[in-house]
């Protein structure tokens, strides 16, 4: 019977709880890492950049598809960069048929394209985000691409890349290589 007790005893010590000390402990290192950590991932500031970056990426390889497959002359595959207080990109036009040949080689963006080859119009000054579009170092309005996909701007042809920078919390890059690969960089 004593023996019996004893182990009762032994197992209701293994079975004891957390302290009071501890469990407050435990509860102020939560909530100084809550605050510490929280606003960290409920920023949206850079989101931002990496959207764009990657919306950027999409429409520059959609474009540069586009020219590959579209041999007819006249018509430019371009995407146009705006500056100031109307940053943003985009095609000059989303409808690519025989009549709209002059039109696709505009320097305007058209904001009626799917949003996937575009920004809208107020966003990067809305977040606070800045815009630079370089060929090789001169800036550029726009990015054009041939029918053999190769990248060439109002400057040049990229042949030391061409690099899109948007800046904002964190700096984010879109690179062109001079043979046409569209990367982040």
């Amino acid at each position: 019977m004593q023996l019996a007790n004893r182990r009762h005893l032994t197992l209701i010590h293994q079975l004891r709880g957390f302290t009071l000390v501890e469990l407050v402990i435990v509860i102020l290192v939560l909530g100084i890492l809550a605050v510490a950590v929280a606003p960290r991932f409920a920023s949206t500031d850079t989101y931002a950049e990496f959207a764009l970056q990657q919306r950027l990426q999409t429409a520059l390889r959609t474009l540069q598809i586009q020219s590959m497959y579209d041999t007819r002359a006249g018509f430019c595959y371009q995407l146009n960069f705006a500056g100031g207080s109307a940053a943003g990109f985009g095609p000059s036009i989303s409808n690519y048929q025989g009549a709209n040949a002059a039109l696709s080689c505009t320097s305007n963006i058209d904001y009626n394209t799917p949003r996937y080859l575009r920004s809208d119009q107020d966003e990067l000054v809305a977040n606070g985000i800045t815009l630079s579009v370089l060929d090789s170092g001169i800036p550029a309005s726009f990015i054009s691409f041939d029918n053999l996909g190769r990248a060439f701007t109002n400057v040049g042809r990229c042949t030391s890349g061409c690099e899109i920078t948007f800046g904002g919390e964190v700096t984010t890059n879109v690179c062109i290589s001079a043979q046409g690969f569209v990367h982040e960089c």
